[in-house]
């Protein structure tokens, strides 16, 4: 029997069935957002929901069966720990919408994870959980790298205070103000206006409609033009590109790791040990050996067999 549910769960129908399940559950939530829909066909997006349900839960059965006698080694693998979670969590969403009403507060929160079963499609495609392994390898590298962007707002925002403070306190009257206006500036969302009020001076740009807080205008052209370029040419160009290269970083990694589980499964399928390979790998090197000695006495047996006048 265990190698009967290990067919179904490593069969393909199986996983495209499972994914278009989560397909459906993921068009449900959607729907279920509808008013209309909830007091027209209310119970039917019901039942629909608890198919899918027990489907989820077949599905965790089906692969715990598979792992023969030993159904724990299921919870060895996070993703189906987290699967699991997702189907308890909605069983236990079920039972307190048949329970008293008292139970209201909590079941709004039950309900609020009904979202997460759209993300058992990561776990039914692997290419979704190569990025989502992909982006959770990089955490601690993006972590140093945000740090370090950090470090840059809240340089250039104490400089932008004592510089541009009186000019346009809208966007650098204080430090906090100022490090916001720098992550505007860092996505590139109209940065150049910020750099034009400071160029021109709020009296001649940017604050139509508030003069009022324009209070202390001066103009200071190249300046502001050499401070928020070099911002943008620091955070935008360079470090946010370190996001990038981290991430893409982690990815060849995970790639590199798949691999060699790959590999490290096919050995424990075929029952190859690591002596037998080396014992192949010699065995192979053996055989091109003697073949460049054939080679070898080929070519000379050649140039001996020539006439001097040849050579």
């Amino acid at each position: 029997m265990t190698i009967f549910f290990k067919y179904i769960t490593q069969s393909k129908w199986f996983n495209n069935f499972i994914i278009g399940a989560i397909i459906l559950a993921s068009v449900l939530i959607g729907l279920q957002t509808d008013e209309y829909l909830l007091e027209h066909y209310g119970g039917l997006l019901n039942i629909l929901n608890d198919i899918i349900l027990w489907i989820f839960g077949i599905e965790i059965i089906i692969k715990m069966l598979a792992e023969g006698r030993k159904p724990w080694r299921y919870f060895y693998d996070p993703w189906n720990v987290f699967d699991f979670s997702i189907v308890a969590v909605s069983i236990l969403d079920i039972i307190l919408t048949a329970s008293t009403s008292s139970f209201i507060p909590i079941l709004r929160l039950f309900r609020l994870f009904r979202v997460f079963r759209v993300l058992k499609l990561v776990t039914a495609l692997p290419e979704l959980r190569l990025l989502v392994e992909t982006l959770l390898k990089s955490v601690s590298s993006i972590v140093y790298v945000g740090l370090f962007l950090s470090l840059l707002f809240y340089i250039y925002g104490i400089m932008a205070v004592f510089i541009f403070g009186e000019n346009d306190p809208v966007h650098f009257g204080t430090l906090p103000i100022a490090v916001l206006s720098f992550f505007r500036i860092v996505t590139l969302e109209d940065w150049t206006d910020i750099m034009y009020i400071n160029m021109f001076g709020c009296d001649q740009y940017g604050y139509q409609g508030n003069e009022h807080l324009c209070t202390d205008p001066y103009a200071m052209p190249l300046e502001s033009a050499l401070f928020f370029t070099s911002f943008v040419l620091l955070g935008t160009m360079i470090i946010l590109n370190l996001f990038v290269g981290v991430i893409m970083n982690s990815m060849d990694q995970v790639n590199e790791e798949k691999k060699l589980e790959e590999i490290a499964g096919k050995r424990k399928a075929e029952k190859i040990t690591i002596s037998d390979e080396i014992q192949l790998i010699h065995y192979r090197l053996e055989t091109i050996s003697e073949q460049l000695n054939l080679i070898s006495h080929r070519v000379s047996d050649e140039l001996i067999s020539r006439p001097p006048d040849s050579l």
